[in-house]
C-alpha cells in the first residue's frame, strides 16, 4: 500500500489523501471516512 501511495503521489502531484478524497471518497459520497482523525473526531 505504501508504494502504491506513493506512485500516486508521484502521479497526480498531490498527497495520497487528498488524492483518495478526490477520487474515491467525494464521488461516493462518503462524507464521514477520513485519512486523518482530528481531536473532535475521536469521541465518534
Amino acid at each position: 500500500m505504501g508504494l502504491l501511495g506513493t506512485i500516486l503521489e508521484l502521479n497526480y502531484g498531490k498527497d495520497y489523501g487528498t488524492i483518495l478524497k478526490e477520487k474515491l471518497l467525494l464521488p461516493l459520497q462518503l462524507n464521514d471516512t477520513k485519512t486523518d482523525m482530528a481531536e473532535t473526531d475521536s469521541s465518534r
